[in-house]
């Protein structure tokens, strides 16, 4: 079968080294590519607030996630996924937000998704060196450089961006992978330009706000989530 994008993503994360750059990047980024996986399935809707700004609409706030269709995937994950936000939408009587979600969902969805792909043999674990390291997860070179190429390939203008490549891109951007995407290229400009084919204006806004709920090292936790201590 073929990968699902939050294995994608975490095949890309995992780097030569056996490490990722910042753990809780790839944990909350991990999150926020299964939701980016049920939305481009048709499951669930990002929406946000907007305001005009100088003649431009601007986006407000974390991304409300809206349940679509609960109907079977058949994917494990994806069904404790929309079964996870079924429960916090009613235990909240609001939308769940993106970043309130990554921050539920994170660590388990690393660790979900790193067993998936032990079990296919695109990951070879490694005990940690030391008590003070993690443990590291190798990736199969040839699966994790073919997936790069396929960006790549997106990026430089050989193919155009179709859904999953550019969410997958812009995940992995905000995760810091841009030197090993871009290949002489600046992701950043073909991001600014807005060069994504067929990419409808809806997911565009729905991707920014699976990005924004991803930190860096210079972030505490990924945002403050929807104001409701979830």
């Amino acid at each position: 079968m073929p990968l699902s994008l939050p294995e994608e993503f975490v095949l890309l994360s995992q780097r030569e080294t056996g490490e990722v750059r910042y753990e809780p990047a790839t944990s909350f980024g991990c999150a926020a590519a299964e939701l980016g996986e049920l939305l481009l399935r048709g499951k669930i809707r990002i929406w946000h607030k907007e305001r005009r700004l100088f003649g431009r609409a601007v986006l407000i706030g974390s991304g409300k996630i809206e349940l679509v269709d609960s109907g079977s995937t058949g994917l494990v994950w994806a069904e404790e996924v929309l079964n996870g936000l079924v429960r916090r939408q009613a235990a909240k009587s609001k939308p769940v937000t993106v970043t309130s979600w990554a921050r539920h969902r994170s660590s388990d969805a690393l660790n979900q998704h790193r067993s998936a792909l032990l079990a296919r043999g695109l990951l070879a674990h490694a005990p940690p060196e030391s008590r003070r390291k993690p443990d590291r997860y190798f990736p199969h070179p040839g699966a994790r450089e073919a997936l790069l190429a396929e960006l790549h390939a997106s990026i430089a203008g050989h193919r155009p961006f179709d859904g999953r490549t550019f969410v997958l891109t812009q995940l992995a951007n905000a995760d810091g992978l841009s030197s090993e995407m871009r290949r002489g290229l600046s992701v950043r400009t073909v991001l600014k330009t807005k060069q994504f084919g067929d990419v409808p204006p809806s997911l565009l806004r729905a991707t920014s706000a699976l990005t924004s709920a991803i930190p860096s090292p210079s972030t505490s936790g990924g945002g403050d989530g929807d104001g409701g201590g979830e």
